[in-house]
């Protein structure tokens, strides 16, 4: 389902992965270090939230609106970026092999 996180999935941190899911979800704007690989935001509304340091390795953003946000030292390796909208995202030291 567009713009909705997944559970946690096996084999990765299920615990780690479901907490920052429901805090994003709840409107949290502080993801720092969150592990979101291979969640799935396509269509998300992402405006202004930290994702400083977080693992988004294998997310789908596709369609994702991360205006404003802060992704310094973000890993989004393997990523889908297609039409998501960085304008004015702060992207320094981001990890983009693979992403497309």
């Amino acid at each position: 389902m567009k713009g909705q996180l997944p559970g946690a999935e096996p084999g990765r941190h299920p615990d780690h992965q479901a907490g920052a899911s429901d805090r994003l979800l709840a409107g949290d704007k502080d993801l720092e270090g969150a592990d979101l690989e291979g969640a799935d935001l396509e269509g998300a509304d992402l405006i202004g939230v930290c994702l400083r340091d977080a693992n988004l390795r294998n997310a789908n953003l596709r369609d994702a609106n991360l205006r404003n946000t802060t992704l310094t030292g973000a890993d989004l390796q393997g990523a889908d970026l297609e039409s998501a909208d960085f304008r004015d995202a702060i992207l320094e030291g981001v990890n983009l092999r693979g992403a497309h």
